[in-house]
């Protein structure tokens, strides 16, 4: 199974939680079935900057992936940015402004 190219994150590791359960796999009781759980998640994710990151990363639990997940949803950490980029100035000397009287 495979990251859809408009779905979110969470949104397929959810998916991915209703086939298995679909499939009989007790992804969540089981420490062996858990832990491969989680690395067929990261394996299929399309965000390679988020598939780093997870696979770079220890989860107690599901519920630890899960948080991160949210957490990546919330801050909007899929590429877009809420500010501008940062300016960088001109420290050219033939950049004087043309209120400035040259002598």
């Amino acid at each position: 199974m495979h990251q859809k190219s408009n779905e979110s994150a969470m949104e397929f590791f959810y998916r991915l939680n209703e086939a298995a359960v679909k499939a009989g796999i007790r992804y969540k009781k089981g420490k062996k079935d858990s832990a491969h759980h989680t690395k067929r998640f990261i394996k299929n994710l399309r965000d390679q900057q988020l598939k780093a990151i997870l696979h770079n990363t220890r989860f107690h639990n599901l519920d630890d992936l899960e948080y991160v997940l949210q957490q990546d949803e919330d801050l909007g950490l899929d590429g877009g940015y809420d500010t501008p980029p940062h300016r960088t100035r001109d420290f050219r000397a033939d950049n004087i402004q043309g209120s400035r009287k040259i002598n």
